[in-house]
């Protein structure tokens, strides 16, 4: 028995030191998942707003280590170029917000070939989120290597609760 309650109280012990020195804020809004924290490490903020659509596609907006990106998982790409000047660096996509015209851009594929990242610069990137949080749907189109185009619909709603609470933090104070 003591020795049953000597366990139990080193585990509450380890949870409550575990949760003390990792605090991060967690929510889901809509299909939106946000994991906010500070990084014990380097005190720097960290977010992770997603919207996780299957196994391999998702819609990521990330800030870390002082950089905001937005990453859209996807099926394997093939393999990425070593060299940003080489055509198979960048990836052909194409999207649109609601019902409007499609957009064709290329972003930059990862390096294991299963993401693409948001290749502009902050502005053009702040400009994106915007448009996300004004919109109700955003829907992508993508080829993954050696098939047919696969169209991934992203529900925009409870995105903009998502973020709204971090602008601030992501130096987006003007999107309020």
């Amino acid at each position: 028995m003591k020795k049953n309650l000597l366990v139990f109280i080193f585990m509450v012990a380890v949870v409550l030191m575990i949760s003390i020195t990792v605090s991060a804020e967690t929510a889901q809004n809509g299909e939106w998942l946000v994991e906010a924290k500070e990084d014990p490490l380097t005190d720097e903020f960290t977010l992770f707003i997603s919207n996780p659509k299957d196994y391999n596609n998702g819609l990521i907006l990330r800030r870390k280590e002082g950089t905001t990106e937005l990453i859209l998982s996807t099926d394997y790409l093939g393999s990425a170029g070593v060299n940003p000047d080489y055509s198979d660096y960048f990836k052909d996509l194409i999207y649109r917000f609601d019902k409007e015209d499609l957009v064709e851009t290329k972003w930059s594929i990862s390096s294991n070939g299963s993401a693409l990242f948001f290749k502009e610069d902050k502005d053009t990137l702040k400009s994106f989120i915007a448009k996300m949080m004004a919109h109700n749907e955003l829907v992508f189109g993508y080829w993954p290597y050696e098939k047919s185009r696969k169209t991934v619909v992203y529900n925009l709603s409870g995105f903009t609760v998502s973020i709204t609470p971090y602008l601030d933090d992501l130096g987006w104070e003007d999107l309020k």
